[in-house]
């Protein structure tokens, strides 16, 4: 695609030929005008304008004087500093200021939002295999190194196919209140060889285009909210794609490697030397120590760990931050002979690096087809809803998506710890592996539909009949996502349940309430009416749980802080759980309190290990 072909699409929604097209008609004697709305595919690309503050002025003014003061552009942590400092200006001459606290700061910065709104051109989705399979494409002999590149191709052009049936939708009717079938996704693709560190990175950018047919063949914008709820599920596709195309025509096997970041296992080739991998995982490692100092100085800054929420804006910001200038242009070739010299530094001879790819390298599997039987089928199923139980309250059809994919690879997997737990479900390990699988696609569907029989709908029935005119190709009705249908299960449902009847149930410890309000007034900021509410309640109601709902930046750390000194006083302790570590220190405080982490906690509780004395 060239230049004025994205430009044309992705810039203004025309077609991509659209110079060419109009200067056709236009020698054909049709208008200028005529010739335009000829190429342009349904309405042009809104331009939206900011909406004019009063605090803009002063963060631009707190810009200005700190480029005046050091000739340079802030850091991410200095141009936070500049904007708090700029809140605090403002409210400080609002009328009625009174104290301007921290927590009035936070609150004030969450309600001003993000940046003006802009149209949306168009949505890039990557694909990238893990770190092993981009090392052994860059340092195996050619013909493998074309396999493996052509295998990439048809790997991610398979998960497109698949997010394409799933979330190529459109939205008209009044609001947008209808949900209608698009006609095909328009797309440009991009090769890259290489991380912006030169390390061998094979992926493909695929830039879907914000323009859609409907089924009557009027142009229309794509419905976002698809596109983002299957993005896991396509990235999940494309690397069980990846593991059977790869396992089946070169032969190599795969095996779970965990990171220490967040223990998440990655699917690496066995074989493929660790220290390589890491070797070629610079631009990794650069994001990773940023982003530890992105999330350290949140902590210090709100007292806070950051939400989930929060962390994917840190990981974009330490991204952008630690990205650098693209190399000039080298030849595949040039680049190819680098790694080859890096990878054989790091090994001690070239011998060993052809060893390393020669040996993982196994050739051409000998087809043995099989298909899962239906027992198989709703053991998976099964599988399914209770992995999503355990870590959702509900889930949309995206969601079942994805983790039937990733649940799948692990039953065909083979690797011994990983099918154990699966075959459980599935009555036993099934015929084949996921190489020999013979049709992945309607295996994935088969399961999904499955997971219907062991979850419960919590969408309004149908209770009208509903002419085929209103439903889309998935026999669900056009009022309303199909992707927001949502489910759960008996499991989660009693979880909650025994969790209401926790809230109910007095039979918790009462520690005295006069002793929030002394830790309040010595204070130098003492609480607000709302942090002492909150403070008060969990120490004197005695339920067995209570819960503190608020935004970010309310103050619900503060009060939970005096609420532990608060029980210390009265002989008892506070133990902080949290989903990490981190976030479990920043809740208990120092030295306020024991702090664990859920994961902790759980392996004290299967050791048989409990805490002794009243505790909060």
């Amino acid at each position: 695609m060239t230049e004025a072909q994205m430009l044309a699409l992705f810039g203004e929604g025309r077609h991509p030929d659209a110079d060419r097209i109009e200067a056709q008609l236009t020698a054909q004697g049709y208008s200028p005008d005529q010739a335009l709305a000829s190429t342009q595919l349904g309405h042009a690309m809104p331009v939206f304008k900011a909406a004019a503050d009063d605090f803009t002025p002063y963060v631009d003014a707190a810009f200005t004087d700190f480029h005046t003061a050091y000739d340079r552009v802030p850091s991410a942590s200095e141009a936070s500093r500049l904007r708090r400092d700029a809140a605090f200006e403002y409210l400080r001459i609002q009328p009625e200021a009174g104290v301007i606290t921290t927590t009035d700061v936070n609150r004030f910065l969450a309600e001003q939002g993000g940046s003006a709104k802009q149209a949306v051109s168009g949505f890039d989705l990557v694909f990238t295999p893990v770190k092993s399979v981009s090392v052994l494409w860059g340092l195996a002999d050619e013909d493998t190194s074309k396999t493996i590149a052509r295998i990439h191709d048809e790997a991610w052009q398979a998960s497109m196919t698949a997010m394409q049936e799933d979330a190529c939708v459109t939205r008209t009717g009044h609001g947008g209140v209808l949900q209608i079938d698009g006609d095909g996704f328009a797309t440009a693709a991009f090769d890259h060889h290489t991380s912006r560190h030169g390390d061998p990175n094979l992926h493909t950018h695929v830039v879907v285009a914000n323009r859609v047919q409907d089924a009557q063949g009027t142009w229309r914008t794509l419905d976002a909210r698809a596109i983002y709820a299957y993005g896991v599920a396509a990235s999940e596709r494309y690397q069980l794609e990846m593991e059977s195309r790869l396992t089946r025509e070169l032969g190599v096997t795969f095996e779970d490697v965990y990171t220490a970041r967040g223990g998440q296992a990655v699917r690496e080739i066995v074989g493929i030397d660790k220290g390589v991998r890491e070797a070629f995982s610079s631009r990794t490692r650069d994001i990773g120590a940023h982003l530890d100092a992105l999330v350290a100085e949140y902590t210090t800054t709100y007292g806070r760990a950051p939400s989930k929420a929060t962390m994917r804006r840190l990981a974009q910001q330490a991204t952008l931050a630690t990205r650098p200038a693209k190399e000039s242009g080298e030849t595949l070739g040039e680049q190819r002979e680098q790694w080859a010299g890096r990878a054989r530094e790091l090994l001690g001879r070239r011998s060993a690096v052809r060893k390393m790819t020669a040996g993982v390298v196994a050739g051409p599997r000998k087809p043995a087809p099989f298909t899962l039987t239906v027992d198989q089928v709703d053991g998976l199923a099964r599988a399914v809803v209770e992995d999503l139980g355990q870590k959702r309250a509900r889930w949309n059809s995206a969601n079942v998506t994805a983790t039937t994919e990733r649940l799948l690879r692990d039953y065909l997997s083979p690797n011994a710890d990983l099918k154990s737990r699966m075959e459980h479900f599935a009555g036993g390990s099934a015929a084949g592996t996921l190489a020999d699988l013979e049709d992945l696609d309607a295996t994935i569907r088969e399961v999904v539909a499955a997971t219907e029989h062991h979850s419960i709908d919590l969408s309004m029935p149908d209770l009208l009949n509903t002419p085929d005119v209103l439903r889309r190709r998935d026999r669900t009705v056009v009022f309303g996502p199909a992707h927001a249908k949502w489910r759960t299960s008996e499991a989660v449902l009693a979880r909650e349940t025994r969790l209401l009847e926790a809230a109910e149930t007095a039979w918790g410890p009462v520690f005295d309430a006069a002793n929030v309000d002394l830790l309040s007034r010595m204070r130098t900021r003492p609480l607000d009416e709302g942090q002492l509410a909150v403070a008060r309640r969990f120490i004197a109601s005695g339920r067995l749980v209570d819960a503190a709902i608020g935004p970010a930046g309310a103050g619900k750390t503060t009060a939970m802080k005096v609420f532990a000194d608060a029980v210390n006083i009265g002989g008892g302790r506070v133990v902080a759980l949290a989903p990490s570590a981190a976030a479990a220190k920043v809740l208990s405080g120092e030295p306020r309190g024991a702090r664990r982490d859920c994961g902790e906690v759980r392996r004290r509780l299967h050791a048989g290990s409990h805490p002794r004395g009243p505790t909060a």
